[in-house]
């Protein structure tokens, strides 16, 4: 088996994450939705060439998707050419930008957005009273600009669109802007958008700031993946969606939390029969809330990233 080129490789890949950090882009799910996208337009087509067909096709949308997006282009005559006020406008429109770039089915997220609401799975309701949010989070209510905020509600939503268009999860470690213009590390622990009596709307990330553990001057690291050691705090962060920069990858540190191997027992039902069986699982001390920065999950970055506080 590992005499074959494909995966001769996998005998070399303990040893590559130990040295380049946790690999990336290896998931397919993103480039198998493309499957369906390809059949959609050969299914107008008269399958006498389809490849062309395709291939015409895509490059048109490819090319009016630059337009639409505001792109810059030359003329015959070596001019820069940019799309009119009124191309823009169509661009900005979901309903128009699906059906003329052939993507009916799916809906445009812009970045620094909030998406997926939560619905209550019992009232079946969106809104909630926000007084119960600005009484657990200290600070909030200086940070909305609206009237009647008592009397106004909020929107519980699941994700966050950061600026590098990942789709970010609550309880994320993230990278953010603060007010001060300062990148930061981060855990979103909530997301909203506050509804107002006078319709007025603002989008609010509440995020849990991590800080840099700094000893003699010097900033604590690992001694084997010489990763930089962070610690949570209570430090609590208003910030809009569109501040939130990419998602990042944080490991727990077992080793300063004497974390280890636990065995639980748990119940299956065998044959009508109840049985108690055994499993040895990992368990996180959580009162030990120091993590390691993958520094590797954002080098392109490295400008930012030394500006962290």
């Amino acid at each position: 088996m590992t005499r074959k080129q494909t995966t001769h490789y996998l005998k070399h890949i303990s040893g590559d994450i130990i040295k380049h950090g946790h690999p990336e882009g290896y998931q397919a799910e993103k480039f198998e939705e493309e499957n369906g996208r390809v059949r959609m337009i050969e299914s107008y087509t008269n399958r006498q060439s389809p490849s062309r067909d395709i291939a015409e096709r895509i490059a048109k949308q490819e090319i009016l998707r630059f337009i639409l997006d505001g792109g810059v282009w030359k003329d015959e005559n070596e001019k820069l050419c940019t799309p009119g006020k009124g191309i823009l406008e169509i661009g900005e429109n979901d309903i128009v930008r699906n059906y003329i770039l052939g993507e009916e089915n799916k809906k445009v997220v812009r970045n620094g957005k909030l998406t997926n609401p939560d619905r209550d799975r019992f009232r079946h309701e969106l809104k909630t009273p926000l007084a119960d949010t600005i009484t657990e989070y200290a600070g909030l209510e200086q940070h909305l600009h609206i009237k009647n905020i008592h009397k106004s509600s909020m929107v519980n939503y699941k994700h966050v669109t950061a600026n590098s268009s990942e789709n970010v999860k609550l309880e994320s470690p993230v990278l953010y802007h603060d007010k001060d213009g300062h990148v930061n590390i981060g855990v979103i622990i909530k997301a909203i958008s506050v509804l107002s009596t006078d319709r007025k709307t603002e989008e609010i990330v509440i995020m849990k700031r991590a800080q840099i553990i700094i000893i003699n001057n010097e900033i604590m690291t690992d001694n084997i993946f010489d990763c930089q050691i962070i610690e949570l705090t209570n430090q609590l962060h208003f910030i809009h969606p569109s501040k939130i920069i990419q998602k990042i990858s944080l490991v727990h540190d077992c080793q300063g939390g004497k974390c280890g191997l636990r065995l639980i027992s748990y119940r299956q039902k065998i044959e009508r029969k109840v049985i108690r069986k055994y499993k040895t699982v990992h368990k996180c001390n959580k009162n030990h809330r120091r993590y390691l920065v993958n520094r590797f999950r954002f080098t392109h970055l490295e400008r930012d990233y030394g500006s962290i506080k």
